[in-house]
């Protein structure tokens, strides 16, 4: 059962001080700026509001013809504010109250009155609401929220209830998520206005409810008996003890809710308030129901067709709560018939229901689409015009600053180009060490490469003279000693092979005379092996192939062959040799 509870905005901002009724506005000449509007919003409802349309618009015309004189802009302000809600919320004339709002708007916006200027905002939002126009209430809602948060919730009197009729908004449109964000926010900036304390957690457990956290929603509920009880206030008393049944019967949990539907039902029958009594009765029906009582059900809720019987037209929600609730009883009482009538009604009833939400609904998402649109199109624009702003006064300090800086630039100058003089000496001669000691490290690497080819050289002959020396003793006859001798001579010529230890020697040499060989080889051709990483290494120093044989300790027929795998393997073609490949890299 909802129990909304929303009263126009307009109303909220009401005082509860007590102020003594007043036949105009009496003395503001000690109040001004922020204050001086919100005691005219103050003094307005404390007696001015009661007073007949012509006396009241008398006094309101006068404030603008006073503010005018003495340049009190901000009582030209409140007088359009307060002549806008006049005509809206009793006069039911919504256009002339835009007109006057937008008239408050203008001028306080001309004068800068920046607080005023966002209050006026929210209320032509709420006017709009109140109005069914959700794309423009939306826009103007939000409009008015940033500006308060720019100017600071807590310099605004009644701020919670600017940011509570935006909760209300996104509500209304089915958007609990964000309704719950600004009621939650309403809640931390409460003044002294109790009922919109009631109305923040009233909304705010409405809101669990209708998520699903019923937890929540009876948390806020309990909180709100807790403060209605205790001020004695038997309106949100049967609000807030219908909305505790209401939860519990959506659980199924009948006998919990029943105590709190039938104390609704005492407080809305002491109200006449025939929706408020209509949905306590129907909430009844449904719990005998549920207790197989189908008798006592079809009584409860003939009666609460009765009071219903004034918003019966419209109030489509109602109806299909009521007739499907007859329909069960009838079912249980076995009269079939009539619970297939009551059921029809039921579903004509949900039928109209549905096609009015869709077509609300539908109307209130493009509404609120087109206001988030515009309302991102005015961010944007506020955000260049700050900018703007601020290109400006950067500009100005830039004059100011290259004033400033001129003069100092030259006196410095002098300075500073000597300065710059002997950095750049410096720069140069480090360059020029740091050039000079590259280029004896690249001949020193030369040299250690050639001197240790020159060993590997002189290895080779070595090799060769063993090899000469081992042929011609395997020609000729001999014993024991002969083989020793043979045997002596293989040892000596495979110790001056180029072993492993030689090579990264070897290597370590080479990369600092040709820096970089290897990796650029091995990224061109990452496939190879060591054998040929080592045989492109030594093409590129441009020995020999009996060289190279002599260095690895394997024949010059094997080198060649190595060489031709090596050239297949890399795609040389036949005119091609390894040679130019080794001295591109």
């Amino acid at each position: 059962m909802l129990k909304a509870a929303c009263a126009f905005l307009i109303l909220l901002l009401a005082p509860v001080c007590g102020v003594a009724a007043n036949k105009d506005f009496g003395d503001l000449s000690t109040i001004h700026g922020t204050a001086r509007f919100d005691t005219l919003i103050e003094r307005y409802y404390a007696g001015i509001l009661n007073l007949d349309s012509t006396t009241e618009f008398r006094l309101l015309n006068q404030l603008v013809e006073q503010g005018k004189q003495h340049r009190q802009t901000i009582d030209v302000v409140a007088a359009y504010d307060l002549m806008a809600g006049y005509t809206d919320g009793k006069l039911q004339y919504w256009p002339a109250s835009v007109s006057l709002e937008l008239k408050a708007i203008e001028v306080a916006e001309t004068n800068k009155l920046d607080i005023a200027g966002d209050v006026c905002i929210n209320h032509l939002g709420a006017i709009y609401y109140h109005h069914g126009n959700y794309q423009s209430a939306l826009e103007y809602l939000l409009r008015a929220y940033e500006r308060m948060k720019q100017h600071g919730f807590k310099n605004i009197t009644n701020c919670c209830v600017y940011i509570h009729e935006l909760g209300l908004l996104y509500y209304d449109l089915g958007d609990y998520k964000t309704s719950l964000q600004y009621y939650r926010q309403a809640l931390t900036l409460l003044n002294t206005n109790p009922d919109m304390q009631r109305h923040v957690l009233n909304n705010l457990a409405l809101c669990f409810r209708n998520t699903g956290a019923y937890d929540s929603a009876l948390v806020y509920f309990q909180s709100l008996v807790q403060i209605a009880e205790k001020d004695k206030d038997t309106v949100w008393l049967g609000i807030a003890t219908g909305n505790i049944g209401s939860v519990y019967l959506r659980q199924h949990e009948f006998e919990k809710a029943k105590p709190f539907c039938e104390t609704d039902y005492r407080y809305d029958m002491a109200t006449k308030h025939p929706e408020g009594v209509a949905g306590a009765l129907t909430c009844l029906g449904e719990i005998y129901v549920a207790e197989n009582k189908p008798d006592e059900a079809i009584d409860t809720l003939k009666q609460a067709e009765k009071w219903l019987m004034p918003v019966l037209c419209w109030n489509f929600g109602r109806q299909v709560y009521l007739y499907n609730t007859l329909a069960k009883a009838y079912a249980v009482k076995k009269d079939f018939n009539r619970a297939y009538y009551y059921q029809q009604q039921a579903n004509q009833a949900a039928d109209s229901l549905y096609r009015r939400n869709n077509a609300d609904n539908y109307m209130k998402i493009q509404q609120q689409i087109e206001a988030e649109k515009h309302m991102a199109a005015l961010k944007l624009l506020d955000a260049e015009r700050k900018s703007e702003i601020m290109k400006r006064n950067y500009s100005l300090a830039g004059i100011f600053l290259l004033c400033i800086i001129v003069v100092q630039v030259y006196y410095s100058q002098k300075l500073k180009r000597e300065k710059e003089k002997e950095l750049h000496k410096k720069q140069a001669e480090l360059w020029q060490s740091e050039k000079q000691r590259t280029e004896e490290e690249l001949l020193y690497a030369q040299s250690q490469l050639k001197a240790y080819l020159e060993s590997i050289l002189a290895k080779n002959n070595i090799i060769e003279q063993f090899e000469a020396e081992l042929d011609h003793l395997r020609s000729a006859p001999g014993g024991v000693v002969q083989t020793e001798r043979i045997e002596t001579l293989q040892k000596l010529q495979a110790s001056n092979i180029l072993t492993e230890d030689d090579w990264l020697a070897f290597k370590q040499l080479f990369d600092k005379a040709h820096k970089g060989f290897f990796i650029k080889l091995k990224e061109k051709y990452p496939d190879l092996t060591q054998a040929e990483i080592r045989l492109m290494a030594l093409t590129k120093l441009n020995l020999s192939g009996k060289e190279m044989a002599a260095m690895l300790g394997i024949s010059s027929e094997s080198i060649k062959k190595a060489r031709q795998r090596l050239r297949k393997k890399i795609n040389l073609p036949e005119d091609g040799g390894l040679e130019e490949v080794v001295a591109e890299i």
